[in-house]
């Protein structure tokens, strides 16, 4: 079928108008992407703001006759290559961003515009074929308004939350998503943040600023009385962040159709500022390069009298991909009270997504790489999962209930279907088979909710006690991790480094690994002890460790002998005993 990429004012006009005809002709299909740009000949106070050319086009958009849907779900039987993200470039140094929100916030104090939506370009490689790469951020990002896009030269990989406009039915819905928190990955002060984005009075005036706008906008081709806010201030979670939405919604009046509509309402106000005419001219001065696709929109109008929904996301999230070469774009709206450092790391915590962690040095403005420390990206393996490991003596469960409490915070934090009633159900139904034979019980749950449970047969008889020099020996990993590593702390599949490391500890019991800051954090299978002073100490989760059963049953039940602390390598020599343990192993004293 035809497809229309218009690259200069005349052809965007000619092309706009026969695909008007087409979509009012009830026959196909229109699908494909709309750059940023496009809303500059939406606007005749644009013109002046018009390039000559453009050589990836304004818009893409092709005709389709009937479009099949294929719902991309994570599966257990899902595998896919992991990928590494390298040479990461910012399109704007920190420097360069500072002053840039100083002059945003002049204009603003000016009473020029209350909100501007700044943002720049980043680049980056990837060793990854395209899809490859979309599905594997796929299963780390759960988003509603993905898309990946093959162009031939090059695909548009989109994994965005958010949704400029959906008609069905003669109704209207937009939901602007203005407010962001990068999560913890701790399960309790996530929950903190997640509150703290839903009360905070910036984050609330920024979001209702945008609603208020998006309303005004969709109200002009409602019927009257018809538009409402049905939510405002909804917390939605993804893996990496919090996000503020709310909801706008309408009947659409009979002398518009939703092409007038859309149209009528691109660029979305929430990737622009309010008002948006005076914000789009500012964002044209101050950003140094198109956004193309980035903040645009990617979706499909069906025929004008279908009773199939037309949809439009907002393209945020979105990557330009051609041969491994990656581009990009990441924001925030900008008001008078925000302050560029918190922006900058809001920003960043925006790229999380797909790998990038690194942060930028201030002073000099450059990424700080280090081959020996292992961020999130490094984690990851194949599809994936939650699991278990518990100990069954042929009679009953080891530390049941802990194991229970935690999968069921890390099925919460990443929106895993959960009942744990049914999971204590599971296991006690596959253990009728195993009564009287001991031995480590491995339950998977994915991310749709199945669940596999495997048997290892173990012999959990108790030794008899004979005073002996310990002979298991440890050492201390070359790698070091980052505490900022979300897989860290919750039990899951995305565990490469420790898989990979203890298949070559040879002569050693385990391996022991350090932080960035160089505290002692965790083995590959074990929680770490060490007895000073009559005390038991375990280094504190902050240091970047998974809450073992084992150790949070012992922190919990004797205080006064296991107690928390930052723990470094030199320790080790200190320390009058080292003990790892685990649920399923027991504690086992080492050397090092």
């Amino acid at each position: 079928m035809e497809t229309f990429v218009p690259k200069n004012e005349l052809e965007f006009f000619r092309d706009l108008k026969k695909l008007e005809s087409i979509y009012k002709s009830n026959q196909y299909y229109i699908a494909g992407f709309i750059s940023y740009e496009a809303g500059y000949f939406l606007e005749e106070k644009f013109s002046h703001l018009r390039q000559d050319f453009y050589p990836e086009g304004i818009f893409h958009l092709s005709l389709f006759e009937n479009p099949s849907r294929t719902i991309f779900q994570s599966t257990q039987s899902s595998q896919t290559k992991s990928f590494s993200v390298q040479d990461v470039r910012y399109g704007i140094s920190q420097k360069e961003y500072k002053q840039k929100i100083e002059r945003i916030q002049n204009f603003l104090n000016e009473g020029e515009s209350y909100q501007i939506n700044f943002t720049f370009p980043v680049r980056f490689e990837t060793n990854s074929s395209a899809l490859e790469f979309y599905n594997n951020s796929k299963l780390k990002q759960s988003v509603a308004y993905g898309a990946f896009m093959d162009l031939g030269e090059s695909q548009i990989l989109s994994l965005s939350p958010e949704l400029f406009l959906k008609f069905e039915n003669g109704r209207v819905l937009a939901k602007p998503m203005k407010g962001t928190a990068k999560r913890s990955p701790l399960p309790e002060i996530d929950e903190w943040i997640s509150h703290s984005l839903f009360s905070s009075e910036k984050n609330r005036a920024e979001n209702l600023m945008i609603t208020d706008l998006i309303r005004n906008d969709i109200g002009r081709f409602s019927e009257i009385g018809s538009v409402k806010v049905s939510s405002l201030f909804e917390i939605e979670t993804f893996e990496s962040i919090h996000q503020m939405t709310s909801s706008v919604e309408s009947k659409l009046a009979s002398d518009f159709t939703f092409w007038d509509l859309f149209w009528g309402m691109f660029p979305c106000g929430s990737v622009t500022g309010a008002p948006k005419i005076r914000s789009m001219e500012i964002i044209h001065d101050l950003e140094q390069e198109q956004r193309g696709i980035y903040t645009g929109s990617i979706g499909y109008f069906a025929p004008k009298n279908s009773k199939e929904r037309s949809l439009w996301n907002i393209a945020i999230r979105t990557i330009e991909f051609r041969n491994g070469s990656c581009k990009m774009g990441i924001g925030s709206g900008i008001t008078i009270e925000s302050q560029a450092e918190e922006e900058w790391r809001e920003c960043q915590s925006k790229l999380r997504f797909i790998g990038i962690q690194q942060n930028l040095d201030s002073s000099s403005d450059e990424l700080k790489l280090d081959d020996t420390t292992m961020y999130e990206q490094d984690w990851i393996t194949d599809d994936f999962k939650l699991f278990e490991s518990i100990g069954w003596t042929g009679y009953r469960f080891k530390l049941l209930n802990y194991h229970r409490s935690r999968i069921q915070k890390s099925a919460k934090y990443f929106g895993i279907p959960f009942n744990a009633s049914l999971w204590t159900k599971h296991l006690n139904d596959f253990v009728k088979s195993k009564e009287s034979i001991s031995g480590r019980i491995k339950y998977n749950l994915y991310k749709d909710g199945s669940y596999k449970i495997i048997f290892f047969p173990m012999d959990f008889k108790k030794k008899q006690k004979v005073k002996k020099l310990p002979t298991d020996r440890i050492q201390i990993s070359e790698k070091i991790i980052h505490s900022d590593s979300l897989y860290l702390y919750h039990k899951t599949s995305y565990r490469k480094i420790y898989d990979e490391t203890y298949k070559t500890k040879k002569e050693f019991y385990d391996i022991l690994f350090t932080n960035e800051r160089k505290e002692l954090t965790e083995s590959c299978v074990h929680n770490l002890f060490l007895k000073m002073d009559g005390v038991y100490f375990t280094p504190s989760i902050d240091s970047g460790i998974l809450r073992g059963t084992l150790r949070e049953y012992c922190l919990k039940k004797f205080p006064r002998w296991f107690q928390e602390k930052i723990l470094v390598p030199e320790d080790l020599i200190k320390a009058d005993k080292i003990i790892l343990g685990n649920s399923v192993r027991g504690f086992t004293e080492c050397i090092y």
